[in-house]
């Protein structure tokens, strides 16, 4: 235990940024960067292997994931453009 102690005293802080952008929750986009994080390291960088450059999900969100020098960044997107297709066909939907 105290090896494992040491060990992780040595690594620098693990840093994270998340941005949130058009029409994407807070919450959502974590869920969104935990499903991209739990696929793991998959994709070769300037800065060594990062995250998945761009992860598209069915609903139109994307996340790109970037690596910089002490943190891996995310950017969680979904243009308002689908937000409101999607209420206007849930609308509809509604209507007889």
């Amino acid at each position: 235990m105290a090896d494992r102690i040491k060990d992780s005293a040595k690594r620098p802080p693990v840093r994270m940024i998340v941005e949130c952008h058009g029409a994407v929750s807070r919450a959502v986009a974590l869920s969104l960067v935990a499903r991209v994080i739990s696929e793991g390291r998959i994709s070769e960088g300037s800065n060594g292997s990062q995250y998945c450059h761009i992860t598209a999900f069915e609903d139109g969100t994307k996340v790109y994931a970037t690596r910089n020098k002490a943190s891996d960044r995310f950017t969680v997107w979904k243009p308002r453009s689908l937000e409101r297709t999607k209420q206007a066909e849930n609308q509809g939907k509604q209507s007889p």
